[in-house]
């Protein structure tokens, strides 16, 4: 299931993490197991090229492999020069390829500016189809899970961010033809750190002072449950903890993402990468109008919701922000409460004024935690609300916007 500028570039590397589960071998020929991970893989704008493999029993190791990741904004391919090991493996009869385990020791990517480095990463249970033509389906069931050591990040000799471990589980289930139709999944980041680093600005190291940092620290969490028949997916968790300041927690539950919607998008956004290649911004524009519609036609809200926990920042910030009006933060969170029903009366947001006004004054006298939710009555269309736009109030009724503050999760 995605902090700053500077940890942008970090993000290909997790895609590319993601890539290298696919590296099931059957330890009869690597270069088989070599071409069906590229056609899989291919399905998601990847092109993977393996090094030379040497078979062990049933092992086979790959001599390091080059990703090219064209639509993440990566405009070399990155080099992977450590060894890739595929342990356990064994050919099935439909010419897929099972191993026990991938096992990379250490991995060193340089991507731009940054170099990262990755210790002991592990896959299990991977998985790659023997489909002559893949699909997006045989994508989804590279492996079962995975765990890394520590991952460091280094920009001009200094450490950007660290990570201590890195998790992740796929519980697939599959009917009674044995195809998958659905997948339960799980990641967890523990660990985080990011030193920050010297701020020139004056209001800006101030804005930092207040809140007592000299680095950031915390964990990230990630749990889902992705149906494929009819693209129900259900995100039930995605946050972020900062230790000291507080976590922000994420969900969203939708229909119609299905595996062909997925691959559609795939196949349209790898023909954008060719038109912008040829110049062609008419071509590129009618594919991307082409995409949105499918997208406001195919996919449907069920609900959604942002909730913030509160671990002392709100104070700071408003002690912050009252002394820079020669005044103390409790005036102004007083003067902020004056503020909101008027944003929300100029937005158009009358018949939730009230409510919305009481849970923002309640998170403000006692910050503990602020909730906005939306679950309409029924699955909603995203064409659809995108059409009420031009109407808040009754877009807000519609979506059954509701604020809450302080109430247990």
């Amino acid at each position: 299931m995605p902090i700053s500028t500077t940890l942008k570039p970090l993000g290909p590397l997790f895609a590319l993490s993601a890539t290298l589960a696919a590296g099931p071998a059957m330890a009869q020929d690597a270069q088989d197991l070599a071409n069906k991970l590229q056609a899989v893989y291919a399905t998601a704008g990847y092109d993977i090229v393996l090094g030379a493999g040497t078979v062990s029993g049933d092992s086979i190791s790959y001599d390091g492999l080059t990703v090219a990741i064209k639509a993440l904004g990566v405009a070399e391919p990155l080099k992977i020069g450590t060894k890739l090991t595929f342990n356990g493996v064994k050919e099935q009869a439909d010419g897929s390829y099972d191993a026990e385990e991938m096992v990379i020791p250490d991995m060193n990517v340089d991507v731009d500016t940054v170099s990262v480095e990755i210790k002991d990463m592990v896959f299990k249970g991977v998985h790659i189809s023997g489909a002559a033509t893949p699909t997006v389906d045989d994508l989804i069931q590279a492996f079962t899970s995975f765990n890394s050591g520590p991952i460091t990040a280094n920009e001009n000799g200094q450490t950007v961010v660290e990570v201590a471990s890195l998790s992740g589980t796929n519980d697939f289930e599959r009917g009674a033809d044995g195809k998958v139709t659905s997948v339960t999944a799980e990641a967890q980041l523990d660990g985080l750190k990011a030193p920050l680093p010297a701020i020139p600005d004056p209001q800006a190291k101030a804005f930092v002072d207040a809140l007592q940092l000299t680095s950031v620290s915390g964990k990230a969490h990630e749990s889902m449950h992705w149906n494929f028949a009819d693209g129900n997916m259900n995100i039930d968790d995605l946050s972020l903890t900062l230790d000291d300041l507080g976590s922000i927690a994420m969900s969203f539950n939708i229909t119609g993402y299905t595996t062909q919607f997925l691959q559609e998008t795939n196949e349209a956004q790898a023909r954008i990468i060719d038109l912008e290649a040829k110049g062609d911004t008419e071509g590129v524009t009618g594919e991307q109008n082409q995409m949105a519609a499918k997208m406001m036609s195919n996919l449907s809200l069920v609900s959604a919701s942002v909730r913030y926990d509160d671990d002392s920042a709100v104070g700071k910030i408003l002690d912050y922000l009252g002394k820079q009006q020669n005044i103390t933060g409790e005036q102004m969170a007083s003067g902020l409460k004056m503020v909101v029903p008027a944003m929300l009366a100029q937005s158009g947001l009358q018949s939730i004024s009230a409510d919305v006004s009481a849970a923002v004054s309640n998170f403000l006298d006692d910050p503990q935690s602020l909730q906005v939710s939306v679950e309409p009555a029924a699955p909603l269309a995203f064409g659809a609300i995108a059409g009420a736009a031009a109407q808040p109030d009754t877009l807000a009724s519609t979506l059954g916007l509701q604020v809450v503050a302080n109430e247990a999760n």
